[in-house]
């Protein structure tokens, strides 16, 4: 059954937001995560999002960001928003 904005509202937001080594520009690679303008983006579109369909923002605390490979399942910060959406209370997504 696929969710709908409906299903989705009073819920808990986290955010995950990834950029593989090679769609990072050169300039960038050294950069904190949340100064890449990719990453900005996406995070902007996913509040853009929240905002127009009446639905939480999420806390600063639970946007997580990183560069690494998609096919690496250890990523540390995909681990730790997993970790963090697996302990919160209350409808989340």
């Amino acid at each position: 059954m696929a969710l709908t904005i409906k299903d989705l509202k009073g819920a808990k937001t986290i955010l995950y937001c990834r950029l593989s080594y090679d769609e990072v520009p050169k300039a960038d690679k050294k950069k904190d995560p949340a100064k890449i303008p990719k990453l900005k983006l996406q995070i902007q579109r996913f509040k853009d999002f929240c905002k127009a369909n009446g639905l939480n923002m999420p806390k600063p605390e639970h946007i997580f960001l990183e560069v690494a490979s998609g096919g690496d399942s250890t990523r540390p910060v995909w681990l730790q928003a997993i970790n963090t959406a697996s302990q919160m209370k209350g409808k989340r997504f």
